[in-house]
């Protein structure tokens, strides 16, 4: 599986870098994850195939579980999908100006997280689900 976390805004600054890369290098064992930031929106694309699927980071009151996630995740894979794009709005969206009206949306958190936060905690959750599709523990 090849996963593109996409963040509009600015690099993270050390410890949000240094935390985000370390889940990503725990994630390498099960798949290719990649992290990009954007400027505009018009810079960001994802492939317009079948095998990829887009969600939008917001937050919410229906966050899946850490296991309802790994479900979510080994059903796309059964489903086709090779190809995850997380997208990371860098503010709150405004629907005129966000032009993917294709992603699904993913919640996180009821809570306003920033891009640096959320990215952390979408890579933990993503790295928590892998490890419960292949038996690993994961300490709580």
């Amino acid at each position: 599986m090849d996963i593109t976390i996409c963040i509009k805004g600015k690099k993270f600054d050390k410890d949000s870098s240094d935390a985000t890369a370390e889940y990503c290098k725990r994630m390498s064992a099960f798949c290719k994850v990649h992290v990009k930031f954007f400027k505009n929106y018009k810079d960001f694309t994802i492939p317009s195939n079948a095998h990829s699927i887009g969600f939008v980071i917001t937050c919410g009151k229906n966050s899946p579980s850490s296991p309802e996630l790994a479900t979510q995740m080994n059903s796309l894979q059964t489903q086709g999908y090779s190809s995850l794009f997380f997208y990371i709005p860098g503010e709150t969206i405004n629907n005129e100006e966000f032009p993917f009206a294709t992603f699904d949306t993913l919640s996180l958190s009821c809570f306003q997280m920033s891009g640096e936060t959320t990215t952390i905690v979408l890579t933990e959750q993503l790295y928590r689900a892998f490890t419960i599709l292949n038996h690993i523990t994961y300490h709580k």
